[in-house]
């Protein structure tokens, strides 16, 4: 229905004892008991708070849909955050990729994270989403690596890429699509320093899919080097290898977080040969099928996939 006061959507809800209702947006309503016109602070809060009063007492599921700003963060008050039981978030990357994710979850947990796919039907949830982040291509070429990246309580597996090429201007180029470009300029830092590589070329770096990594997100320092290398010296990193591992200043490969579903995920999609860092090798990992590679610095990992 096309209404705009708090005060008639809640008695359109008590006659036709509507169960389910979503409110686009929190931010066009308004309410008598507050001043101020639709999307002030003291209309979204008195609006948000009406609202939710009713579904409590009668039993009604509502979603409340509200603007963001630039950062990506909700727009107006944030006492908002606090009157709704649970708070989501779509990520929009640049493809047809969408991330749901729960920043507040008052009756459960917020690690959960949905993938979703956006179709000419709407959003269909993805239940394989390492297909997505993966090329697909059985062709083995330089400038390519494969990692296993935790979203939430999910294991995606993705593809980086890289391509370089000689600079034809004065100054390389570095191109980052859904990377963070300090993370880059660090690890070529790292590999000048213990590796004695030095890059004088334009490099381009991809991530198959579209999604974005979140600069927390450190597990894939050692595939970025691997697929870097792999473009500078042109040799080829198998399609049955996965790398994943955290690269610190003096080029040694530090632990990374759930390492042992890592590289279960890994050896379930097929992957003969896992590298990961030596302080997260378990017992466990053998017997997947997969040969398991702990590494210890940047040395070791460049003498292993060359």
């Amino acid at each position: 229905m096309a209404e705009t006061s708090v005060e008639a959507i809640i008695a359109e809800l008590e006659v036709k004892q509507i169960k389910f209702a979503v409110i686009d947006s929190i931010q066009a309503v308004s309410t008598e008991l507050a001043d101020g016109s639709p999307g002030s602070p003291s209309q979204v809060k008195a609006a948000a708070q009406a609202l939710t009063q009713y579904c409590k007492q009668n039993n009604v599921t509502m979603f409340l849909i509200a603007l963001v700003n630039k950062n990506n963060e909700i727009a107006g008050p944030q006492t908002l955050v606090h009157i709704v039981d649970s708070l989501l978030h779509i990520d929009t990357n640049d493809g047809q990729v969408r991330t749901l994710r729960a920043n507040k979850n008052r009756f459960g947990d917020v690690d959960t994270v949905g993938i979703f796919r956006m179709t000419e039907r709407g959003m269909l949830s993805v239940d394989n989403p390492s297909e997505i982040f993966l090329s697909g291509s059985t062709t083995e070429s330089s400038g390519s690596a494969i990692t296993c990246i935790r979203k939430g309580n999910r294991n995606i597996l993705l593809e980086i890429q890289c391509l370089t090429t000689e600079t034809e201007g004065e100054f390389p180029q570095r191109v980052c699509v859904g990377l963070n470009m300090n993370r880059i300029k660090m690890l070529t830092g790292i590999l000048r320093k213990h590796a004695k590589t030095k890059i004088y070329h334009d490099t381009f770096f991809n991530i198959v899919g579209g999604l974005k990594i979140d600069e927390s997100e450190t597990c894939i320092d050692l595939a970025l080097v691997a697929a870097l290398l792999s473009s500078l010296n042109e040799f080829v990193v198998p399609r049955t290898t996965c790398i994943m591992g955290e690269l610190s200043l003096n080029g040694d490969v530090r632990p990374i977080d759930s390492g042992v579903p890592r590289v279960k995920e890994a050896a379930q999609h097929g992957f003969t040969e896992i590298f990961i860092p030596y302080r997260n090798y378990h017992k466990s990992m053998e017997g997947l099928g997969a040969k398991i590679t702990p590494v210890k610095t940047i040395h070791e990992l460049l003498d292993l996939i060359n």
